[in-house]
């Protein structure tokens, strides 16, 4: 040995599962009525969006579960429409739709 040291530095990358919105479980109630945003991997966001526009929590809607549940206190027409659940990291977003009618 000529007394030289050696660094040797293993790199390892945090492996991060891409977010899957899987489906949303719709509750058979409408009053309330539950949505369940169903997703595997690994979750930084999760918004709820209904004809393509952000919800909000207000006197009729709230979320729970880091977001993952969603209840609207009783179904009406203005509340009809495509619901998404959109989840996300810093890589990749995912989502999953539902349409609530009527008939739910």
């Amino acid at each position: 040995m000529t007394g030289r040291g050696f660094l040797i530095l293993i790199l390892q990358s945090a492996l991060v599962a891409p977010p899957t919105a899987l489906r949303i479980a719709v509750s058979v109630s409408r009053c309330p009525l539950t949505l369940k945003c169903e997703v595997r991997g690994e979750v930084l966001n999760l918004r709820w969006l209904r004809d393509g526009q952000p919800l909000t929590e207000d006197n009729r809607i709230s979320f729970n579960e880091s977001n993952r549940t969603m209840q609207v206190s009783c179904l009406n027409i203005s509340d009809w429409g495509r619901y998404t659940c959109q989840a996300s990291n810093a890589n990749i977003s995912s989502e999953a739709h539902v349409n609530i009618t009527d008939v739910v």
